[in-house]
């Protein structure tokens, strides 16, 4: 099986600045695992910036979970890690990102982001997916005329 996140210290050479966003790190595979450990430890490799999700509570209920394990290794070594914790958005929350995308006023977007939020219980993944299905099925369409 292949590391799902096929990255190689060749992609490296000549390179100002790299980023990469894996997700779902609570269910990283031990080689990949491995490869973004060797890459953040190379010293040879600099302007790298790594921005990673998981579930924490997949993860932190597990004291020996691999990412654990790994994060650990990572500070040990001198890496800097912040955690940025994202709780659950709240329905004036949805409403607001629902206005920033839409183009319109809150008020404007309340009661879809009610609807919303009672499907998605906040959660800003599911809310992503669910605008995003909205989209695709042009029921949700942004109005040019409010540009």
């Amino acid at each position: 099986s292949h590391a799902p996140y096929p990255i190689t210290p060749y992609m490296f050479v000549n390179v100002h600045t790299y980023a990469r966003s894996p997700t779902d790190l609570q269910w990283v595979d031990e080689r990949s695992l491995k490869l973004i450990t060797e890459i953040l430890l190379d010293p040879s490799i600099r302007n790298l910036l790594i921005i990673g999700s998981y579930r924490s509570n997949e993860v932190h209920s597990d004291p020996k979970h691999q990412l654990t394990t790994a994060v650990s290794q990572w500070k040990s070594n001198g890496k800097t890690i912040h955690d940025i914790p994202l709780d659950d958005l709240t329905v004036t929350q949805t409403a607001d990102l629902l206005a920033s995308s839409l183009r319109l006023d809150a008020i404007k977007t309340a009661p879809l982001a009610k609807l919303l939020h009672d499907k998605t219980k906040g959660n800003v993944l599911y809310t992503m997916q669910a605008l995003e299905g909205l989209r695709r099925r042009k029921v949700l369409t942004r109005n040019i005329h409010t540009l």
